[in-house]
This record gives structure tokens, C-alpha cells and sequence, in this order.
């Protein structure tokens, strides 16, 4: 069944007080707050998903000066609210990146379609709150292996 998982990467920015970065999905429903995040293509890995993911969605020119690659977690598997093409849900790994820059360097209008339209920095517990309830274990498990 693992092939009916979509390889996805994400990125938990974390500033040096701690806090982490939630963004603010364009028309994102119920639970609009998420981490940049995204598919990982055929011809890349899912680190460098992540670091593109980030350059796209945060707008940052330069995320490899800006941001230190800490950790990753394992890959863990959840399921789509409704199933997209042949997927029925994400194999989603999270990197743990410690931000070096500045929001100002933040541009999430970059894009023709930006994907978010804000940001803040929360608490780990309050972006599990804030996560749709399917991401909470990928969260979980990232954090507890870190």
C-alpha cells in the first residue's frame, strides 16, 4: 500500500527561542495552518524537496545560508480527507531547520500563486493544535525522534 503514498517533504523552521513557524494556507479550510511543505518530483530527494519547498512557499532567495539543517524525522504515513488521483494519502518526512534570518527576508507573495498569505511563530504545542489532525503523529514522531 506504500505506493499509494505520495513522498512529501516539510520543514519545521525554529527560532532561537524556541519558537516554530506556521504558515497560513491560501483558502486552507478548517485547518489552514501548516508547515512549508510539498511533493517530493521523481528526480530529487526529499531533502532537496524540502530546501525547494522552502525557496518556493517562503519566498527566501538564499534558504541554504539562512536556515541549519538540524534533524529529520522518519517518514510516517497519513491519510488525505478524500483520496487525490492515484494517492491516498502522504508518506511526509519533516526536516528541523534552526532559522538564522529574519522575517523580513520572508517574501510569500513571490509566487504568482503564493500558497500562503501569513505566517507567526507559535509553540510546539500550540502548532499541534493548529496542524490538521492527520499531520499530528508526523509531528509527534519527528519531535520525539530529535
Amino acid at each position: 500500500m506504500a505506493d499509494k503514498y505520495r513522498s512529501n517533504a516539510g520543514a519545521i523552521l525554529r527560532r532561537n527561542d524556541g519558537q516554530i513557524l506556521m504558515c497560513h494556507k491560501v483558502n486552507g479550510g478548517d485547518y489552514p495552518w501548516q508547515f512549508p511543505q510539498g511533493g517530493v518530483h521523481c528526480e530529487e530527494s526529499v531533502e532537496q524537496a524540502m530546501w525547494r519547498e522552502i525557496s518556493e512557499e517562503l519566498g527566501l532567495e538564499n534558504p541554504r545560508e539562512l536556515c541549519r539543517l538540524v534533524d529529520r524525522g522518519p517518514p510516517v504515513c497519513y491519510p488525505f480527507s478524500e483520496p487525490k488521483g492515484e494517492y491516498v494519502g502522504q508518506r511526509q518526512t519533516l526536516f528541523v531547520l534552526d532559522f538564522l534570518g529574519s522575517e523580513s527576508q520572508f517574501d510569500l507573495d513571490h509566487e504568482r500563486n503564493p500558497e500562503f498569505d501569513a505566517f507567526r511563530w507559535v509553540t510546539l504545542e500550540a502548532s499541534l493544535e493548529l496542524l490538521v489532525p492527520a499531520k499530528r503523529p508526523v509531528l509527534r514522531r519527528t519531535i520525539d525522534a530529535v
